[in-house]
């Protein structure tokens, strides 16, 4: 169940399956896509569902905290962050540092310890975007890199448009506006012939996308905006998820409208409806697709979709070089990334968010 804690706290959502279940519809085609088959081959746009998705949760627990405590702890956000994110990802960079050093030799060492770095760094997504390096092995981690950007950019910011806008209402409008703004943004590096990549990895070119998280979260926390949406027939919203659901599925089919109409409106287009669905779960306890995204293997999955996220790339890419066929791949790719995660998840993720909870109380906290 995903709804308000208390009608004077309408920013803390309660957890909700269908929301790890959505994660793992996501990780599962992702891992299809880089399995590099000739039947699913268009699975960008399951990036953007992930963005929506972090961005409108982060923004939740920001002012949720907000409105706890009056204001925003960047110090105890920062460290949560840090602890939640950095050690899964440490833990595969020291397990393919040790297999290039190993395994590899001269320059080849060099380049593939270089991309580790690069990965550490979390700049993955702008060299890729600059052709600096295609990163082989760690591609996958320019999404990664991206929303830890993002991560470090959007609190201060949220806390200045807090502070000079009180009202969530008028708050939600302005967030709506500056993903408007991002849009058209990027439409004139379309339009000056930008390179896909410069287009799909840049932080810059996904504003919009993740503004529209953040304005969900926003409109949730604004009792006249959350008003007017449970006025909204469930159908409508259901109708939505179904939509946006079978686009995602015809994008991945048939990897229509890439690049550029993806650029000009495809994405931004399913980051709406991704937001649509996100905010129909949390309205009517599960929504309109509750009974398949809260199917307990697609949670079982999205429970450990940042670990499955990490692991299944760079092994999938380790397959493809023996020139593999691409079933085996998915097929015992995908088991041994679903086993990886799985520890991952209990024996680093699990123990590391238990140490979370141990934290300090924030100083507000304790008066």
């Amino acid at each position: 169940m995903t709804i308000m804690s208390s009608s004077q706290h309408p920013e803390h959502l309660r957890y909700s399956p269908q929301l790890d279940g959505i994660r793992g519809v996501g990780a599962f085609f992702i891992m299809l896509v880089h399995a590099k088959g000739p039947y699913f081959v268009g699975g960008y746009i399951w990036i953007d569902m992930f963005f929506v998705l972090s961005s409108f949760l982060i923004t939740a627990l920001l002012l949720h905290e907000q409105n706890q405590h009056g204001n925003i702890d960047l110090k105890h956000f920062y460290i949560k962050r840090v602890l939640r994110i950095a050690p899964p990802l440490i833990t595969i960079l020291i397990f393919y540092g040790l297999a290039a050093t190993l395994l590899q030799s001269g320059e080849e060492r060099q380049t593939l310890l270089t991309d580790g770095m690069y990965a550490l760094s979390n700049l993955s997504n702008w060299v890729k975007a600059f052709y600096v390096s295609d990163m082989y092995y760690l591609g996958h981690t320019w999404s990664l890199s991206l929303e830890e950007q993002f991560y470090l950019i959007w609190p201060p910011m949220l806390i200045v448009l807090i502070t000079v806008i009180r009202s969530r209402q008028k708050l939600f409008y302005t967030i709506a506006a500056l993903a408007l703004l991002g849009w058209l943004y990027r439409q004139y590096f379309v339009s000056q012939g930008a390179y896909p990549e410069r287009l799909y990895m840049g932080l810059d070119m996904r504003i919009d996308t993740l503004m529209i998280g953040a304005a969900l979260a926003v409109g949730h926390a604004s009792s006249t905006v959350r008003k007017h949406m449970e006025a909204v027939d469930p159908r409508l919203l259901g109708m939505a998820s179904v939509a946006t659901m079978a686009l995602a599925l015809h994008i991945g089919f048939t990897r229509a409208f890439w690049p550029i109409d993806n650029f000009i409106w495809i994405n931004t287009v399913a980051a709406i409806g991704f937001a649509l669905m996100y905010w129909d779960i949390c309205l009517h306890k599960g929504g309109s697709l509750k009974g398949l995204l809260g199917n307990p293997l697609l949670v079982f999955l999205g429970k450990r979709s940042y670990g499955v996220y990490l692991w299944h790339y760079p092994i999938m890419q380790a397959m493809h070089k023996f020139d593999i066929n691409w079933i085996a791949v998915w097929l015992l790719g995908s088991g041994l990334t679903v086993l990886a995660a799985y520890l991952s998840f209990r024996y680093i993720e699990t123990p590391i968010m238990d140490l979370r909870r141990g934290l300090p109380p924030r100083r507000a906290d304790q008066h």
